[in-house]
């Protein structure tokens, strides 16, 4: 009886463990959206349809709400933390990219780490939610050992084009014109859009006018 006890205490401890964390992640992600409409709507950035947002928001919430039941009734499945880091993610992004949108590009502590983000968070999100989602979807496990190579190269590629992000030379912005100096950049180095790989990527999904 006394070993039952025991052995239920870190049980305990992780459930409501894992429970805090799954709600913090729906609150981060709730928060994150209000702040940027209320930002965007008083800054008068917003160029998306209406529409368009709501569905964004609705997709990505969904991410969020069924990463965090997953995380608190199933933990041991890795589905559900990638969910809900997708929402995560989203969710402080869109916060970070808000606030570079009110210093209009002035270069205080927060603005810059706001604006350091935004060269790199996109990567690891459509990594997450485009690759390892349907490669662990449903039971959290690879659909086979041959896939172990996709999967490994997959974070090779992601980590390596995230750390490329992180040390730009120049943080630039995309809803508002700015230019920061990267304190950790290195002197010369483009955004990871201007390589080679991405120019070919826009061009696969971009519709080619007929001839």
């Amino acid at each position: 009886m006394i070993n039952r006890a025991v052995a239920a205490r870190p049980r305990g401890r992780r459930s409501l463990f894992t429970l805090v964390v799954a709600w913090l992640v729906v609150l981060v992600y709730a928060t994150g959206i209000l702040l940027t409409t209320w930002l965007e709507h008083r800054l008068h950035v917003r160029d998306d349809p209406l529409l368009e947002d709501a569905l964004l928001i609705a997709g990505f919430g969904a991410f969020a709400v069924v990463g965090a039941l997953l995380v608190a009734k199933r933990p041991a499945n890795p589905v559900g933390w990638v969910m809900a880091a997708v929402a995560l993610i989203v969710g402080l992004g869109l916060v970070g990219d808000a606030y570079v949108m009110t210093t209009r590009g002035r270069q205080d502590a927060l603005g810059v780490v706001g604006a350091w983000v935004q060269g790199w968070y996109w990567y690891l999100l459509l990594s997450l939610a485009l690759i390892y989602l349907p490669l662990l979807f449903p039971d959290g496990r690879l659909p086979s050992r041959r896939w172990l190579p996709v999967a490994v190269l997959a974070g090779i590629g992601t980590l390596s084009t995230v750390i490329y992000g992180m040390l730009t030379d120049t943080l630039r912005g995309t809803m508002v014109d700015y230019r920061i100096d990267n304190p950790i950049g290195i002197e010369g180095l483009a955004s990871a859009e201007s390589l080679p790989i991405f120019g070919v990527l826009t061009r696969l999904s971009l519709p080619h006018p007929r001839t």
